[in-house]
């Protein structure tokens, strides 16, 4: 962003993906944040069959959300005087060019009190430490946004969504997402889907009576306002068997829109530090 490389709107569309991503990971509840790095090994592969259970390497999206939150604090507490500009030269400075230094939690709090007075410890332990129930939020109102739903996806929703192969995604309303052959990629614990039996690796043959497309899909999301409820034709081997979602809510896709009672501190910090030559 601060270079150019991608528009305000294209980063406000994958910020909010990134948070509706983290938002379903279940797996939070038992695995903390620090973990999915300790066992980066194992998680790298990732899997299709309840990932979101067992987490991926979450720490490389949520510690792009903890670190865009701690420079929103940095810059509030010192009336933006300073930024994570200052702490990345603080940390990475001179003494880090020619060899290896190791370094540890205390000196990043240290290095982090002397741009604001705040409780670093707690706010790494609680982040980073343990395991959650649910994503913390928080960083979205300190950079000046709100959360909500849209109805229809942006174009640049559609565009990733092509380029990732996902043909109906549904992760906001449904918590389903499909491949192009109508296999399920993505169950989310918890929602809809998941709570009528469906399961990752089941592939769909019809939706509300009709053969399973990315446009019949759209219409059952739009059609369950009236109809409470969305059925899924699904075939396993030989067996063709009904699942019956109930769901009323229609179309739903995660979506940061500015809060006009609050500074816009998320712009600030993607402004571009090199003027333009």
């Amino acid at each position: 962003m601060r270079s150019g490389l991608i528009s305000t709107n294209e980063y406000l569309v994958t910020l909010a993906a990134y948070i509706g991503d983290m938002m379903r990971t279940e797996g939070r509840r038992w695995r903390p944040l620090e973990d999915t790095a300790i066992a980066n090994h194992i998680l790298r592969a990732g899997s299709r069959n309840w990932g979101l259970l067992r987490r991926s390497q979450d720490y490389y999206i949520e510690g792009l959300l903890l670190w865009l939150e701690a420079d929103a604090i940095i810059r509030q507490q010192s009336d933006g005087h300073h930024s994570l500009d200052e702490f990345c030269k603080k940390f990475m400075g001179p003494q880090r060019n020619e060899k290896i230094v190791p370094y540890d939690r205390a000196e990043i709090i240290q290095i982090l009190k002397e741009l604001a007075d705040y409780d670093w410890e707690s706010f790494l332990h609680e982040r980073v430490d343990v395991p959650q129930t649910a994503l913390p939020l928080t960083v979205v109102e300190r950079c000046g946004y709100r959360l909500q739903y849209a109805t229809k996806p942006s174009e640049i929703l559609k565009e990733q969504e092509q380029n990732d192969k996902v043909v109906a995604a549904a992760r906001d309303s449904l918590g389903l997402a499909f491949g192009e052959d109508g296999t399920a990629w993505d169950v989310v614990p918890g929602m809809a889907a998941d709570k009528a039996g469906l399961a990752p690796g089941m592939k769909v043959a019809g939706v509300n009576g009709h053969k399973f497309s990315r446009e019949r899909m759209q219409d059952a999301i739009a059609d369950s306002v009236t109809k409470r409820q969305v059925e899924f034709l699904v075939l396993e081997g030989d067996t063709f068997r009904t699942f019956v979602v109930p769901y009323a809510d229609g179309p739903k896709y995660l979506e940061l829109t500015r809060d006009p009672n609050k500074p816009d501190v998320l712009m600030n910090i993607l402004k571009p530090v090199a003027g333009t030559p």
